[in-house]
């Protein structure tokens, strides 16, 4: 149960730009630790995760939901309710699932 607190105060940034069918996806992790990988939707492309492994995926898009496959997990996300729904299941672990949900931030 601890790690159910402890995520809740772990603050992460996101920040997804979109022009079109192209995305720029950022986080900002507390360690002021910072990934962005830029994608097209359809069109497979160079990724990185927050510990430096480098991979290609191709991202989709369906029914308003983006969904692409990483090392060891699948990640959909989704606006819902005003809000971005991250959905990630853990390949490597008995398809085990977790959530996260931002708000936007109230300067915007």
């Amino acid at each position: 149960m601890h790690f159910v607190w402890k995520g809740r105060d772990y603050k992460l940034i996101t920040e997804v730009t979109q022009s079109g069918d192209d995305f720029s996806w950022t986080q900002i992790y507390p360690t002021d630790a910072k990934v962005t990988n830029k994608f097209t939707i359809g069109k497979e492309c160079d990724m990185e995760t927050i510990g430096g492994k480098k991979f290609k995926a191709t991202v989709s898009m369906e029914g308003g939901k983006l969904s692409v496959t990483f090392p060891n997990y699948h990640h959909t996300s989704e606006i819902s309710g005003g809000k971005l729904v991250e959905v990630n299941t853990l390949t490597h672990l008995e398809s085990q699932e977790f959530t996260l949900i931002f708000r936007k931030n109230k300067a915007q």
